[in-house]
């Protein structure tokens, strides 16, 4: 009785020990089970990226990253994908980010038609993206810039722009409604069919 009792509990026990690793692998929570190859990508930075982060094609996730190693000059991307994906010898990896607090991620493009799919170990081309800490960077010195400007061109410095124009639109005020009064004359005259130039325009045999 005592055997069969603590066969029960045993059998109980593994039971219970396998139906927590499947619960766990629904949920997401490893990979174990899950079959993928693995594929290698170099880029000169990767941007924050992380192991376990998405690998996707055109936004849908086909895998994540495995292992990221830092070479001499470059680092170096495991990546584990889906054998069922269809990523081809000549699709491209890219790191991307979903948004400027958004996670990273590994983009593969579709590759040609006529290619084939890729094997354990092979190498992908990589695209290199501009650093969002440099463009960040880029953008704070550009907002400087012009908080600069702004500042230079404070109500003073505005006036003193401003000033001598409208000085000389005030001086010269009668000179320029002749000018004006004048153009419009002309361009009447033109209207009507007078004069060489409006001839020309009016006249179709001209």
């Amino acid at each position: 009785m005592k055997n069969t009792l603590e066969t029960r509990l045993g059998i109980f026990f593994a039971l219970a020990l396998i139906a927590g690793i499947f619960i766990v692998e629904l949920a997401g929570g490893t990979d174990i089970f899950k079959k993928g190859i693995r594929v290698r990508a170099r880029f000169s930075s990767v941007q924050d990226l992380q192991k376990g982060d998405p690998v996707k094609i055109a936004g849908v996730e086909i895998g994540q990253v495995d292992a990221i190693n830092l070479g001499e000059d470059k680092v170096e991307l495991i990546l584990k994908i889906d054998k069922s994906a269809q990523v081809k010898t000549d699709s491209k990896a890219t790191i991307k980010f979903t948004g400027l607090m958004g996670q990273n991620f590994v983009a593969l493009s579709f590759g040609s038609r006529g290619a084939p799919k890729v094997t354990e170990g092979a190498e992908l081309e990589s695209i290199e993206q501009a650093d969002l800490s440099a463009i960040m960077t880029k953008l704070e010195n550009v907002a400087n810039g012009v908080e600069s400007l702004t500042k230079n061109l404070g109500s003073e410095n505005l006036s003193n722009l401003v000033g001598p124009f409208v000085d000389f639109m005030k001086q010269n005020n009668p000179r320029l409604s002749t000018i004006l009064l004048n153009m419009q004359t002309i361009s009447s005259q033109i209207a009507e069919g007078k004069g060489s130039v409006g001839k020309l325009i009016n006249d179709e045999q001209l």
